[in-house]
């Protein structure tokens, strides 16, 4: 990402924060500023009903194999609703590839 605005966190971790170009040491750090992005009740039922262990905190999302979970940051730490659930979404295909998609052995 090139410009700060373009990230969906509203201050993206240490381990991100390297991976970003032009960001300065305002963004670093584990804490997340609350950018007033609330959470959308259809969008955490349809979410719910997948069945995913979902976790909030922190400032990265991620899915976790080892713990078959979903991490993600709080809601309100993203600019919009639409990059967290996009975000959420990205992750659960991560859940649903461990669940359902049939593994190969060498």
């Amino acid at each position: 990402v090139k410009n700060p605005k373009q990230s969906r966190l509203a201050k993206p971790g240490a381990s991100t924060q390297d991976q970003l170009d032009g960001l300065d040491d305002a963004f670093a750090g584990e804490d997340q500023k609350d950018m007033g992005t609330r959470p959308i009740a259809e969008l955490d039922q349809f979410f719910d009903a997948v069945g995913a262990d979902i976790s909030h905190g922190g400032s990265r999302a991620c899915y976790n194999i080892q713990e078959d979970r979903i991490q993600m940051p709080p809601v309100s730490a993203f600019i919009t609703e639409r990059h967290y659930y996009a975000t959420l979404a990205h992750e659960m295909t991560h859940n649903a590839d461990v669940r359902i998609m049939p593994r190969r052995s060498s």
